[in-house]
């Protein structure tokens, strides 16, 4: 298994992109828009598990901001995709070059992000081992192909060598 940084745009909708691409591929305008809904619907459901998470504006206004503006995501949406979506996740920092925060309740699957600091973040995929081993040993064809050009043109020079040699004998 190998890892793979998608840089997701830096428009406050980058974690938001990141659990797109987790559960349903490519980010639309559309899919951006019901995944904050959802989001946003189900923290309010969740209140009291919720609620204590936001301290900057009211309950009711914080999910409105979900909802209906470009108000980037963190901890708290985080923490409600992992529960709706059944998904543990782990967060790398690439600052610090190291996993800073891991919620790992058991789920099967797994949402991988990198954390750049200043709300952004981007999506770590997971490039499965046969993809791996196909491009490698792609890339060991090309250059035992290579070499074995370089093989015949060494050959070659080296025939080429044994006539002047020859030659040269018979003067």
């Amino acid at each position: 298994m190998s890892l793979k940084i998608i840089k997701e745009k830096p428009d406050n909708h980058c974690l938001f992109r990141s659990f797109i691409r987790n559960i349903s591929g490519k980010p639309t305008k559309n899919k951006i828009k019901k995944i904050r809904n959802i989001l946003a619907n189900y923290i309010e459901k969740e209140k009291d598990k919720y609620e204590s998470f936001i301290y900057d504006t009211n309950f009711k206004n914080y999910c409105n901001l979900i909802k209906n503006t470009d108000k980037w995501g963190g901890e708290l949406e985080i923490l409600a995709f992992s529960d709706l979506y059944k998904r543990n996740v782990v967060i790398y920092s690439k600052e610090k070059k190291e996993i800073i925060q891991k919620y790992d309740n058991n789920y099967k699957y797994t949402l991988y992000l990198e954390y750049q600091g200043r709300t952004h973040y981007n999506t770590i995929t997971i490039i499965p081992k046969h993809l791996i081993l196909e491009y490698e040993i792609k890339n060991l064809k090309l250059k035992l192909n290579n070499k074995n050009l370089e093989i015949n043109k060494l050959k070659k020079k080296n025939k080429e060598l044994s006539l002047f040699n020859k030659n040269l004998l018979l003067y």
